[in-house]
């Protein structure tokens, strides 16, 4: 699954209504790093979440899982917007393993094993997503600011 199919089915599962009022999809070349998806959730609140998908976990429980299109400018992005107070996300998707972290955890995915990686996730779903369960989390009061 890409990240583009990752969102379909986001999109599909959590659409209008569900989840959220309105989610829009983000291809912006004139802006480095910007999350993948903004939304506004049933609560009325704005938030972004950056999508990143990896096919398989790495063969050894210690070996870190690297995503090489994770960006810096991804990553400083989500800390900005999530320092300023914005509710900023990262979801990833490893094999069939999903991963909600908030700005502040996602500093530091692609530098851990999965053990330590799934430790540090806001949302932990393995084997199957529950998409009602991310739309809870993602319209919680939870923001770290400095």
């Amino acid at each position: 699954m890409s990240e583009g199919q990752l969102w379909s089915t986001m999109r599909q599962q959590m659409g209008a209504g569900k989840c959220w009022r309105e989610a829009t999809r983000h291809e912006d070349a004139l802006q480095k790093g910007i999350a993948d998806v903004s939304y506004i959730s049933m609560l009325g609140q704005h938030g972004w979440i950056e999508l990143k998908q990896v096919n398989e976990w790495p063969k050894r429980e210690s070996t870190i899982l690297r995503i090489d299109h994770y960006s810096d400018d991804q990553r400083m992005w989500l800390k900005r917007k999530g320092k300023s107070g914005a509710f900023t996300w990262l979801f990833l998707k490893v094999h069939r393993d999903y991963m909600l972290f908030d700005w502040l955890s996602a500093q530091h995915v692609g530098t851990m094993p999965k053990k330590q990686l799934m430790g540090a996730a806001y949302g932990l779903w393995q084997g199957r997503m529950d998409w009602d369960e991310l739309g809870e989390k993602l319209c919680r009061e939870t923001r770290y600011l400095p």
